[in-house]
């Protein structure tokens, strides 16, 4: 009997600690990430480009395209450089101004002083993590002025706008924008198209070069700029031209398509209905052109586009004034910035479905439909699933093709390891363009897309809480009990 008693007195002592015996993980952190414990999809962006915030854009351009006294006189290279050192001095936390080469009457002053290639980045400056990069220049040819205009027009609309305009901000704080207004110097002191040694400086660009200048990227001018491209991972490119009114796409150097055609027709598609100028191939709808930073932007894997901002060129002023004349490029381009990651392929987490209870442990089917709402096929991806807290397979599942507009449902076999709120992030490689040397791209660099699951614990044992290694140790328990128990009972006398 006693026997008896001192096991039933362990088994007591045994079962406050049923949980030490769980066969599954210790319960993980909360990772609701703002999920309000439901289970749910996150990502998407904040404040999205729309007709509000063009109609904005629009009204401000109304109202501060220079002043009065200025409304038809251009920008030239003192001005111009005054202007932006006085921007830099008034926005120091959003802008940095930066000497990145002089062009080559620069390079014989005397003084050291002329001839400095100015480049703008616009960003928070207090942020220094990595985020996309975009390109803006202006003035190849020095007597384009009007391209250099709108160039001036956006650095001015980003900065003076930072704290008045939500979209601005946001834009702002998630880019680095990098402006270049005026690449050629000394072709716009003499109001000539090419530079100081005579070459069109959109000829001498290292890609289908075709005998401008001494040799690819010769002149001082065009060698910045390529080592502006080469030192960053551009997601768009625009150059500011003046000349037609046209927006001109690859390729220039050829009447052939490109490859990524279906991505550069719908772009130009939506151009034209934005803003109402033509747009298409710049060989097809200009002429053939060699070496240009169009061609240039491109075959390093960058949508890049060329800005024909009006037909007006030459000479010291305006016939006319500016602003009515320069809204179509100056919209165009804000709605290139604002939708640059359509330009190609864009693969976007769109739903989720999975059983309504997921228990510790237990493994279920996790259904993700893939959305690509980019304006390019999506070719050769491969996608996979991250984040702590569960196992899942396959390893990744690879897309040969998903069209524009089209969607297709990634099912993975997830096993949770934990209890609580777990976070399960879809990650893909990918290329944005089909273009060769395009740079792959991951998903959570363009759309962060986060499933949260409420994971429960099994309570199906025995008793409530106990896993099954302490059922085991309960029969035994009880097996013992009845081995050392008190044999048949015999009559006293």
């Amino acid at each position: 009997m006693k026997h008896t008693h001192l096991l039933v007195a362990i088994f007591l002592l045994l079962t406050p600690l049923a949980g030490c015996f769980d066969s599954s993980p210790v319960q993980g952190p909360d990772r609701t990430g703002g999920a309000d414990d439901r289970n749910g999809v996150e990502g998407g962006p904040g404040v999205e480009w729309g007709p509000e915030v063009s109609d904005r854009a629009s009204e401000w351009l109304r109202q501060n395209i220079r002043d009065e006294v200025y409304d038809q006189v251009y920008y030239h290279y003192w001005d111009l450089r005054e202007h932006m050192e006085a921007l830099q001095q008034d926005h120091s936390g959003i802008m940095r101004l930066s000497t990145i080469g002089r062009s080559v009457d620069g390079e014989l002053d005397p003084f050291n002083d002329y001839g400095k290639l100015l480049l703008a980045e616009v960003t928070n400056l207090s942020d220094t993590t990595p985020k996309p990069q975009i390109l803006i220049d202006g003035g190849h040819h020095g007597n384009e002025q009007l391209g250099m205009e709108v160039a001036m027009l956006l650095l001015d609309y980003l900065v003076t706008q930072y704290e008045e305009d939500a979209w601005v901000k946001e834009f702002v704080d998630s880019h680095d924008i990098f402006i270049f207004p005026m690449v050629n110097v000394d072709g716009n002191t003499r109001d000539t198209r090419a530079n100081s040694n005579g070459v069109d400086l959109n000829r001498n660009y290292p890609f289908e070069w075709d005998g401008a200048g001494s040799g690819p990227a010769s002149e001082p001018e065009v060698t910045a700029n390529v080592e502006l491209f080469e030192a960053h991972d551009f997601r768009l490119y625009i150059s500011m031209h003046t000349g037609t009114l046209w927006f001109l796409t690859p390729w220039g150097y050829t009447e052939s398509l490109t490859p990524d055609v279906e991505m550069y027709t719908r772009l130009e598609q939506e151009l034209t209905e934005l803003t109402g100028l033509r747009a298409g191939p710049a060989a097809t709808e200009l002429y053939i052109a060699k070496g240009t930073s169009l061609d240039y932007g491109y075959s390093l894997g960058m949508p890049s586009v060329t800005i024909e901002v009006d037909n007006e060129q030459w000479g010291m002023i305006s016939v006319e004034e500016k602003q009515s004349r320069l809204t179509a490029a100056f919209i165009g381009s804000l709605y290139m910035m604002g939708n640059y990651p359509l330009f190609g392929a864009h693969p976007v987490l769109d739903g989720s479905s999975h059983p309504t209870e997921i228990v510790n442990g237990e493994s279920f089917t996790l259904s993700l439909e893939l959305n690509n709402t980019g304006f390019g096929p999506l070719v050769n991806g491969t996608f996979w699933l991250k984040g702590d807290g569960f196992k899942a397979s396959p390893d990744w599942i690879e897309i040969a093709e998903l069209g524009a507009n089209n969607s297709t449902t990634l099912e993975f076999t997830v096993r949770p390891l934990y209890t609580g709120n777990v976070s399960v992030e879809l990650e893909g490689s990918f290329r944005t363009l089909l273009i060769d040397g395009a740079p792959e791209l991951l998903l959570s660099e363009s759309n962060r897309s986060v499933v949260f699951l409420k994971v429960s614990r099994d309570d199906r044992g025995l008793l409530p809480g106990w896993s099954f290694p302490l059922g085991l140790l309960s029969l035994a328990v009880a097996a013992i009990a009845m081995q050392f128990g008190p044999g048949p009972r015999t009559s006293r006398k």
